[in-house]
């Protein structure tokens, strides 16, 4: 059985990458501060008091600018500990390392302070995040109904009125010198002195022109649908995930296994719009990154939770890059679980795929 140590050797490979960042260019700097740690925590031993107590407050603010972390504390501490102990009577060697516990735990109070400052901070950064997803959303469906009933009502209006000068053509396609030399249609032709009208130019501009309005109010519907899918809030969250899947095939080929619980599940319009969101980037990633012929998509409710899954058999997502800081679509995909005490889990296998987890709870705590 090895050796239990000290209770920071739990992360033997950490603590030593930590000491190899300590030596060499910031040997100097960190041999200073571990100095100036010993020498206070020697004279709060020896019955120095609150003063001693303030210059360790003073040291952990101190270890905070020099971008030290609770860990290169603790190796501090050790470091000036043992010189502290060495040779200390047993008689009072138990008042001393309490003594020295109370130091280390004072010169940690500025790391916690920091980090309680850390945690208002990151509640007050999700609070505006759900806010601004939120004024997203509302500003996404009001685009969608403008662009829908304006623009598409306009692009109807078009095509009605060009229909309506494509009938009052003929379509006769005989050309103009032809038509002229007909006995019928010579002295319509020429009336007032005017060329007879070749109508057949005319007649392909009409039909080419309606269909350029026709693919317009499709992509009309297409983008007024990807801001805001009109299924999400006609039918819910497992009737716009099947829709979208059955989108994503016809866009890329991919096939899709759709896997849907057997009773509606309920949730509310937050969190149905944060789970299809998070679904829409999972997938997003398959078509860029994965090189996948397959997914696999299943919903389901876990307790009280409803739980999203989506499993691709492409290259299988590398460590570095689930934990890469420009991985920004994977950061989003976890705030906005975060917003509603969710999480997303992203696990790859290499050659094998990747499989994303998103669990949301069904109702607020």
């Amino acid at each position: 059985m090895p050796s239990t140590g000290s209770w920071y050797d739990v992360q033997p490979e950490r603590r030593k990458r930590n000491e190899s960042r300590m030596g060499n260019a910031g040997n100097a700097v960190w041999q200073g501060f571990v100095a100036h740690y010993r020498s206070a925590l020697q004279h709060y031993v020896e019955g120095a008091g609150e003063a001693a107590l303030e210059q360790a407050y003073e040291l952990g603010r101190r270890a905070i600018a020099e971008g030290l972390g609770v860990l290169e504390m603790a190796m501090a501490h050790e470091e000036a500990l043992k010189q502290v102990l060495t040779g200390a009577r047993e008689s009072n060697g138990t008042v001393e390392a309490v003594k020295a516990a109370q130091f280390f735990a004072e010169s940690l109070s500025p790391f916690e302070m920091t980090h309680r400052g850390f945690q208002e901070a990151n509640a007050k950064l999700r609070s505006l995040s759900e806010h601004l997803q939120s004024v997203r959303e509302e500003e996404r469906a009001k685009i969608a109904r403008d662009i829908h009933d304006e623009l598409g009502q306009v692009l109807t209006c078009l095509k009605i009125d060009l229909s309506w000068v494509r009938r009052r053509i003929t379509g006769d396609p005989v050309p103009a010198a032809r038509r002229a030399a007909s006995p019928s249609r010579s002295g319509v032709g020429r009336r007032n002195g005017m060329r007879p009208l070749d109508e057949k130019p005319l007649w392909d501009k009409t039909r080419a022109m309606l269909s350029l309005i026709d693919q317009t109010i499709q992509s009309v519907r297409r983008i007024a649908t990807e801001l805001r899918p009109p299924i999400l809030d006609d039918l819910g969250l497992a009737a716009a995930i099947e829709w979208q899947a059955q989108e994503f095939h016809a866009r890329t080929g991919i096939a899709c296994r759709v896997v849907l619980p057997p009773k509606k599940v309920t949730l509310d319009q937050k969190r149905s719009t944060a789970m299809f969101r998070i679904f829409q980037e999972a997938l997003i990633n398959v078509a860029r990154h994965a090189g996948a012929t397959r997914v696999g998509i299943g919903l389901r409710k876990k307790g009280d939770a409803l739980v999203l899954e989506v499993k691709d058999n492409g290259k299988g997502i590398a460590e570095k890059e689930i934990t890469a800081v420009r991985s920004l679509g994977l950061l989003g995909m976890r705030e906005r679980a975060l917003v509603f005490g969710g999480e997303v889990a992203i696990t790859g296998v290499p050659g094998r795929g990747t499989t994303v987890t998103v669990r949301i709870p069904i109702a607020d705590s």
